[in-house]
């Protein structure tokens, strides 16, 4: 026989729903956190923003749509549960948490170009292309600087290659580790609320109806956080590789201009050693001279490519959940995330919604 103790089942309703930390408003607080998690063009370094940025981007969506999904879904849920109270026409009625009421703030995922304030952060990129191009003139105009001022201009794009924006990047990864921790909190109130639940209302389909939805959307919130915990940790593996990638091109750049200063001086104090510094002044520079060859210089491009090479190869090696897909963590299996399918169908919200 169905069992119900109405002030109890109130109670209930209102830890679901109601205050800051209640699990409705931590669902709300993730979504809110990766819609917040945009990065600009820029952000993860010229380098990143042709091979992750779109990735990044995808699953930011991803969760974002996802976590949108299951926000609707909840809060469906809970009108239904408002229902079910009124039906048992409680003392409390007037008190009831109504749904409508509680603050569900629009969130969408805005990608447009207007929205990356493109102006402010690509100061950094404009400053090393600048400082290239300056460069560069100098060595056309200044006798025996050429080499130095190339491969100055070469070394700083590169440079720029690398440089991300910090606050930028540190923010999105805040917001990532934010979002799951909603997640995480989500799943631990329910440890309290599903008892209270279960003691105050049992025994018929809309209460089991219930216990199956929380039940499933439980276990794949927590998949959620596993998932969003594991991007954020994507995220900080890439700035810490553009912070390593910084000083490597940095100190490349600086021994590049020493080696050819010394080797422009050598070459001026002893005349005989000018024709295999200047080779190695094309190696080091990678410029192409008809006086040695250009098979030199694009020895030494070929050189710079390698190491260019090696630089982007840890972008490569990274990736980030775009997609519904099966993937394990520790010794668990997961089928992959997918919140839209978790939902209480019609039938079973007319149950949820049935007195008896």
């Amino acid at each position: 026989m169905p069992v119900h103790d109405p002030e109890n089942f109130v109670k209930a309703i209102k830890k679901l729903g109601e205050g800051p930390d209640s699990p409705y408003q931590r669902l709300l607080s993730a979504r809110g956190n990766l819609a917040s998690a945009e990065l600009p063009v820029i952000a993860l370094g010229l380098a990143a923003a042709f091979f992750i940025k779109d990735d990044y981007d995808g699953a930011r969506r991803f969760f974002h749509t996802n976590l949108d999904a299951a926000c609707d879904n909840f809060h469906g849920v809970l009108e239904g549960l408002v229902i079910v109270a009124k039906n048992y026409q409680t003392a409390e009625q007037a008190n009831i948490l109504d749904p409508n009421q509680v603050a569900d703030p629009p969130s969408e995922i805005n990608l447009s170009w207007e929205d990356i304030r493109g102006a402010g952060q690509l100061t950094v990129l404009g400053i090393a292309w600048g400082l290239a191009i300056k460069g560069m003139l100098v060595g056309a105009t200044l006798k025996g600087a050429g080499q130095i001022s190339v491969a100055a201009g070469i070394s700083t794009l590169l440079w720029a290659l690398f440089t991300p924006l910090d606050s930028e990047l540190t923010d999105a990864q805040s917001r990532w580790e934010s979002a799951a921790e909603d997640l995480n909190q989500f799943n631990l109130a329910l440890v309290d609320i599903m008892p209270m639940f279960a003691q105050a209302w049992n025994g018929s389909e809309g209460s089991e109806a219930f216990t199956n939805y929380m039940r499933r959307l439980k276990d794949e919130l927590h998949e959620c956080s596993l998932l969003i915990t594991k991007t954020a940790s994507t995220l900080k593996n890439i700035h810490n590789h553009l912070f390593r990638a910084q000083w490597l091109w940095f100190g490349y750049s600086l021994a590049v201009l020493i080696l050819l200063i010394w080797l422009q001086a050598t070459a001026a104090a002893a005349p005989p050693t000018a024709g295999a510094v200047k080779v190695v002044i094309e190696l080091v520079g990678g410029t192409l001279s008809k006086a040695v060859g250009s098979w030199v210089g694009l020895v030494g491009e070929t050189s710079r490519a390698l190491i260019i090479s090696a630089g982007l190869a840890p972008f490569l090696m990274q990736s980030f959940t775009v997609e519904k897909k099966e993937w394990k963590y520790g010794s668990s299996t997961y089928d992959g995330l997918d919140l839209q399918s978790v939902r209480m169908s019609t039938t079973d919200l007319n149950k949820l919604t049935t007195k008896y």
